[in-house]
């Protein structure tokens, strides 16, 4: 959000408890500025800690969409 990309220490720190399980995780990445969600998407990748980002264009929730981000998107394709 807000243009930040976490630290190395936090994704670790975030997902400690499922990286034990050695199941792949999928990190879900959302914003409103696609500058934003490039870099933070690419940063997860770059890790080698993600299997695979899911891009949410389309979260219903007000908190998201009142922020511009998520289904808020899909008015900007009018």
């Amino acid at each position: 959000t807000g243009g930040a990309v976490p630290s190395n220490r936090i994704i670790r720190k975030r997902l400690a408890p499922y990286l034990e399980t050695g199941i792949p995780i999928t990190a879900q990445v959302l914003g409103k500025d696609p500058v934003n969600v490039v870099k933070c998407a690419s940063h997860l990748v770059q890790t080698g800690l993600v299997a695979g980002i899911n891009l949410n264009f389309s979260c219903p929730s007000t908190t998201v969409t009142g922020n511009g981000a998520g289904a808020a998107l899909l008015e900007q394709l009018k």
